[in-house]
């Protein structure tokens, strides 16, 4: 042997060349290297090839937990767009019973929205109902879904066939509720109850607004209804030379109010005390000169005492009004001040007098219009001040001056002509005033009922707005089985023979049994799809009457419509389609009443904060299982989690395993026997008889039939396999 093995060595390190026995040697081992290469190849293939099959099962099971939610989101659209819509016409329907106008369009708001109230709560009973079959429904139809996959996946060429089963984690979750809305029939009552009261206080209001303006513009025309025929703007332009911010014209009543009229005549009055003179020397117009310029020094102290304050929440002013004749001047100072000169006519005894110590006691007088006039220049005496009220008081004593002719009448007739006839100033100030009066009267009938009715409309509306914010809670809650993710169990029923056999490479023709898990959950996709999916609910909606309708049934419905489409957008939705709503309606009224409920409703709304929906598509992608038991603490979930966690430690994860399965097989074939596999979710009646939008889920027969094999061949293949292999392995 020692010989054989120099000879060898010899062989081997001749330097002259290769020997043909290593040259053997090489050969045999780069063969053995190749085929042991391509054989760790295949088995690397097929065992890749069966993950790759329970990846595409997990995906498959949990697109269908995709499907179920786009199908309870567009479910929960309508619902919460029929709640918002019902309540939002609610609220039209108060804003219209505000004002006349609108009164007959409320009454048909309210019933609109009695109807959409309705229909809302049908069709989330329905909805709700059959949603829940749908929850039971879809491990299932996930198993079925995985098991056809799987099927498909079987190769033909190497003769490798696979079982296996797809589990929803969780597999089942809490029932769905129908939610309170004690709240929302507590506001549709209120309503219901008080829209009769509110439109008779509309009606009240109306009136009295009506006539309130009527005033206001039958004042306003004596103000400045005019620039150029007789008016108070007019006057004070070519009487008083009054221009720019003293005497503003004004085009219409909208913008004008009593305090321009009563500034006007501030400014004129303030203007006739210095502008005012005689015409000529004649003693008679120099006695009226003085009387005009002693009133226009009453007036302009008289009208300073004025005021006017005009809001929304009321009316009070104070015009006084100038005395027009000898009666009215009675009542006023310019008849009891003293300031007219007194003279004597004839001596008395000396004693006191209507006008102080220097008057004698029996003699006789005279007043005086003015300083200078002739009687009492000629006399040289002067005895002190007397009124108008001492000529009538003691008419023995006081004699009328036969130069001057001063009396009680003479002041009278002053601003009796220019108050009588249009061409007076005092004539259109006059008429202002006595307006003024009739306007409070008139405003604080109208600011009664106003505030009545808006009493009644704000407790209506926070009624509404408690149940707009009950509303955008009772909403269907997107909670179905595999929310979490699910999970794809695949083996070999036939684990297939190889195509690298040689001598190079020991070992058997077949492979081993082979199995693979996988998991899969849903995330959001940016897309547009689920708009797409809201906005085919109105695909029907297009295709009905809908165009024909008009009024009360015309505005409720694409106020829906609105709000549908704008699901995803939350608050900006709902502000939108309500303002599109209150601009169709015809509130404008002479109260206002209408538009200030129309724009209190629309600010309550601006509160309520409703957030908007992610319409992201859900697209299943492969994760690890990991992540998806953590999530869940069902039986099945936690002893799987023991598995992976334990895998390398001494439990015997062969009989966990098999637990964890048999509990989902449990579980899944229950499912199987109650299911129905048609349901018509609801039917959206918005108008009766005329728009009805049905939402029907047909899922075929043969899903069922086929879940009956394949779920139950799936789960036998894996127990086989943890059979087969436990002798030899732990599972992994």
């Amino acid at each position: 042997m020692e010989r054989f093995l120099n000879n060898l060595e010899d062989s081997l390190a001749e330097e002259q060349g290769f020997s043909t026995v290593g040259v053997a040697l090489a050969l045999l081992l780069s063969f053995a290297l190749i085929f042991s290469a391509a054989r760790v190849y295949e088995i690397e293939s097929v065992s890749g090839d069966i993950q790759n099959v329970a990846d595409s099962a997990a995906l498959a099971a949990e697109n269908v937990v995709g499907e179920y939610c786009v199908i309870a989101t567009m479910c929960d659209a309508v619902v919460l767009s029929l709640s918002l819509s019902s309540l939002c016409a609610l609220g039209l329907s108060v804003a219209a019973a505000c004002t006349p106008p609108t009164a007959t369009l409320s009454q048909a708001l309210l019933k609109s929205a009695q109807k959409l109230k309705q229909t809302r709560d049908s069709f989330s009973e329905k909805a709700t109902s059959a949603l829940e079959e749908l929850k039971l429904m879809l491990p299932l139809v996930a198993a079925a879904k995985a098991a056809n996959v799987i099927a498909e996946n079987a190769n033909v060429r190497n003769g490798v066939a696979y079982r296996g089963v797809a589990i929803l984690v969780p597999w089942q979750t809490e029932p769905l509720e129908e939610h309170a809305t004690t709240k929302t029939d507590d506001a549709f009552s209120a309503v219901d109850q008080k829209r009769d009261e509110l439109e008779q206080l509309g009606a009240e209001a109306e009136e009295a607004a009506h006539e309130a303006n009527r005033i206001k513009e039958e004042a306003y025309r004596y103000d400045c209804g005019s620039e150029t025929n007789y008016c108070m703007y007019e006057r004070a332009k070519n009487l008083a030379h009054l221009s720019g911010s003293e005497n503003p014209y004004y085009s219409s009543s909208e913008t004008w109010d009593f305090g321009v009229a009563l500034a006007r005549a501030q400014a004129y009055y303030r203007a006739r005390v210095g502008q005012e003179a005689p015409a000529n020397d004649s003693v008679a117009e120099q006695a009226r000169s003085a009387l005009r310029k002693r009133f226009y020094h009453f007036a302009t102290i008289e009208l300073a005492r004025g005021y006017v304050n005009s809001s929304e929440e009321g009316f009070d002013a104070f015009l006084p009004i100038l005395p027009r004749n000898t009666e009215e001047m009675r009542e006023t100072e310019l008849y009891s001040e003293e300031v007219y000169l007194i003279n004597l006519v004839e001596a008395g005894t000396s004693g006191g007098g209507a006008t102080g110590s220097n008057i004698q006691k029996d003699g006789m007088f005279k007043l005086h219009a003015y300083d200078t006039c002739p009687d009492l220049l000629r006399t040289h005496s002067r005895l002190g001040y007397g009124s108008l009220k001492d000529i009538e008081d003691d008419p023995v004593r006081f004699r009328i001056c036969p130069e001057c002719q001063l009396s009680p009448q003479s002041m009278g007739s002053v601003a009796a002509a220019s108050t009588s006839i249009p061409n007076g100033f005092e004539y259109h100030y006059r008429k202002v005033a006595e307006l003024a009066r009739e306007y409070a009267e008139q405003r604080e009938e109208l600011d009664e009922r106003s505030k009545k009715l808006k009493e009644e409309a704000n407790g209506l509306f926070d009624s509404i707005a408690e149940a707009l914010d009950e509303a955008k809670t009772a909403r269907i809650k997107i909670d179905p089985p595999g929310k979490y993710g699910a999970i794809a169990f695949v083996t070999t029923t036939d684990a297939g023979h190889t195509n690298f056999l040689s001598s190079f490479v020991s070992g058997s023709s077949s492979f081993s049994k082979r199995a693979a898990i996988a998991g899969a959950t849903l995330l959001p996709e940016s897309t547009e799809s689920g708009k797409t999916t809201i906005n085919s609910i109105l695909d029907d909606y297009a295709s009905t009457n809908a165009g024909a309708l008009v009024g009360a049934e015309r505005i409720v419905l694409d106020l829906w419509s609105g709000l549908l489409k704008g699901y995803g957008e939350g608050q900006d939705a709902l502000s939108n389609g309500l303002k599109n709503a209150i601009d169709s309606l015809p509130l404008a009224s002479e109260s206002g009443l209408g538009q200030w409920a129309a724009d209190l409703f629309e600010s309550s709304l601006s509160a309520l904060g409703l957030e908007p929906v992610d319409l992201s598509p859900q697209k299943a992608t492969l994760i690890n299982t990991a992540h998806i038991l953590s999530e869940d603490d069902s039986n099945f979930s936690l002893r799987l989690l023991s598995i992976k966690e334990e895998v390398l430690g001494a439990t015997d994860t062969d009989s966990l395993f098999t637990d964890a399965i048999s509990s989902a097989e449990s579980s899944i074939t229950d499912a199987i026997g109650s299911a129905e596999f048609t349901i018509q979710v609801a039917t959206i009646e918005i108008i009766e008889g005329k728009v009805e939008i049905p939402i029907t889920i047909t899922l075929p027969q043969s899903i069922k039939d086929a879940a009956t094999s394949t779920v139950q061949e799936g789960f036998s293949a894996l127990k086989n396999a943890v059979e087969s292999t436990s002798a030899y392995r732990r599972w992994e």
